[in-house]
C-alpha cells in the first residue's frame, strides 16, 4: 500500500505542476469573459492576434491566462500598451493608454486566480493589416520585391525606395500602410527625397533597399509624409491642409523588422506596401516640418538631467509631433512658454522606446504665437545615461500662420 499512496501522491504533484493555476485559489472578482477579453480586444488585440506583431494572442482563454503575470508586469511598468504619453499633459486623438480602472481589472485578474467565467460565444475577427484602413488609396506602393530576414536575423531596420518611379506633384491627406508580413513588420516611416541620394544608396547596396546610420543619415530627411506602427490606425489630415509632395521626387520607406519568438531561426520574408491618399482641391495649405532638438547632452544641466529651449521665430499652429528619442530617458516632457509667461503642456512620455516611435496627433491644433519658447526637459536614470545620450527632440507638423498657399512653399522650418 505505501507504494500506492507514493505513485498517487507523485501523480498528483507532476499534476499540479503540468497545472500552475492548480494552487492559487480563485480570488478576483473579475474574469476573462465579462471584464478581460473586452480590454484585450481594444487596446491590444491588433498587435497580439493570430499572425499578428505580438508574441501570442491574448484573444482566447487558453492563449492569455499563460501569460497573465508578464501582462501584468508590463503594464505595471507602463512598456505595454506601447503609449507613452501621460494622460492630463496634452490631449491627442490616438490616446491607446488603459484607464485607471482598466489596470485594476488586469492586475486583479493576474493576481486573483485569472478566472475564466462566462465561456466566449464567438471571438471577433481583428485585422492585423491585410486592409486598408481608410478605404482604397488614390496610388498603392510596394517595396520592389520581396524582403528576406535569414534565420540568423532577429531585427533589422531597412530602407526601400517605393516603386512605381518618380512621384507627379501631388497633394497627400494620408499615408496607409499594409504590411505584407504583419508579425515581423514593426513600423513604416515615410519620407520625400528630392535629391536622388536614396535612389543612388539603393544601386550601390547589392541587397534590396539599403541601411544606414541612424543618427548620421546618409540622405536629407526632408519630411516624414506617413508614420504607421503595429497597433494604429492612419489619421486624414484636417480638412484644408495636406503634404506637398514635389515633383520628380521619389517616396522612401523605412521599415523597422523584428521577429517573435516564433519566427526565431526560420526564414521570413515581406513585401509590405503603402497607399496614398491624394487630394484634387486646388486651395490646400501645405503641412510644414519644425525640427526641435540636440544631439548629445550639450545642453545638460546637472547629474541626470537635461534641459533646453528652443524659439519659434514665426506664429505657427501645431498639429502633430513625433518624438526623436534614441536613448533612455525614464521621461521627456515638452512645453510651450508663451511670450506672455504662459506655459502651455504638450506631451510628456513616461519611459519612451526608440523601437515604437509614433506620430501624436493633437485632439486639436494649438496656436504657437512668434516668440513662444519650446522647453524640453528629461531625466535619465544614470550621470552616465544623461552625459551619452545621443538625440533628445521631436519632429512637428505644423502650419506657419503667415504663409501663402503655394505648392512651391514647401521647405523645411529651423527653430533657434
Amino acid at each position: 500500500m505505501p507504494t500506492l499512496y507514493r505513485m498517487v501522491a507523485i501523480i498528483l504533484l507532476v499534476v499540479a505542476v503540468s497545472n500552475p493555476r492548480a494552487h492559487k485559489p480563485i480570488s478576483s472578482k473579475f474574469t476573462y469573459g465579462e471584464d478581460v477579453y473586452p480590454i484585450f480586444l481594444e487596446h491590444c488585440a491588433s498587435c497580439h492576434s493570430q499572425n499578428g506583431v505580438g508574441p501570442m494572442s491574448l484573444l482566447t482563454y487558453e492563449d492569455a491566462y499563460p501569460w497573465a503575470q508578464s501582462i501584468k508586469e508590463e503594464i505595471i511598468s507602463l512598456s505595454m500598451p506601447p503609449w507613452s504619453a501621460e494622460d492630463g499633459f496634452g490631449v491627442f486623438k490616438h490616446r491607446s493608454s488603459l484607464t485607471a480602472h482598466e489596470l485594476n481589472v488586469l492586475v486583479d485578474w493576474s493576481n486573483g486566480g485569472t478566472p475564466e467565467g462566462p465561456e466566449l460565444n464567438s471571438v471577433e475577427s481583428v485585422s492585423t493589416g491585410s486592409t486598408w484602413n481608410l478605404g482604397e488609396p488614390s496610388l498603392v506602393l510596394e517595396i520592389p520585391e520581396n524582403f528576406s530576414m535569414d534565420p540568423t536575423t532577429s531585427e533589422a531596420i531597412h530602407y526601400f525606395v517605393l516603386n512605381g518611379g518618380r512621384q507627379a506633384e501631388r497633394w497627400v491627406t494620408a499615408v496607409d500602410v499594409r504590411p505584407g508580413n504583419p508579425s515581423i513588420v514593426r513600423s513604416v516611416q515615410v519620407y520625400v527625397d528630392t535629391t536622388d541620394r536614396a535612389r543612388t544608396l539603393d544601386a550601390g547596396d547589392e541587397a534590396l533597399g539599403f541601411v544606414m546610420d541612424e543618427l548620421e543619415p546618409s540622405f536629407p530627411i526632408e519630411q516624414i509624409i506617413g508614420i504607421w506602427v503595429a497597433g494604429q490606425s492612419a489619421i486624414q489630415t484636417e480638412l484644408g491642409l495636406a503634404y506637398y509632395l514635389p515633383a520628380d521626387s521619389d517616396l522612401v520607406a523605412r521599415i523597422h523588422y523584428k521577429k517573435t519568438w516564433l519566427d526565431e531561426g526560420l526564414t521570413v520574408e515581406d513585401r509590405t506596401a503603402v497607399g496614398m491618399h491624394f487630394s484634387d482641391a486646388l486651395d490646400l495649405t501645405p503641412i510644414k516640418s519644425l525640427a526641435v532638438g540636440i544631439s548629445g547632452a550639450a545642453d545638460t544641466t546637472s547629474k541626470m538631467f537635461v534641459n533646453y529651449d528652443q524659439i519659434i521665430d514665426e506664429s505657427i499652429e501645431l498639429l502633430s509631433l513625433i518624438p526623436e528619442i534614441d536613448s533612455s530617458p525614464l521621461f521627456v516632457q515638452l512645453e510651450a512658454i508663451l511670450p506672455t509667461g504662459k506655459r502651455t503642456p504638450i506631451v510628456r512620455l513616461a519611459q519612451p522606446r526608440a523601437a515604437w516611435r509614433t506620430r501624436h496627433w493633437l485632439k486639436k491644433p494649438m496656436l504657437l504665437p512668434a516668440g513662444t519658447r519650446l522647453h524640453v526637459s528629461a531625466i535619465y536614470p544614470t550621470i552616465f545615461a544623461a552625459e551619452n545620450m545621443s538625440s533628445l527632440g521631436f519632429n512637428m507638423d505644423v502650419v506657419p500662420k503667415t504663409q501663402s498657399n503655394l505648392a512651391r512653399n514647401h521647405q523645411v522650418l529651423a527653430a533657434r
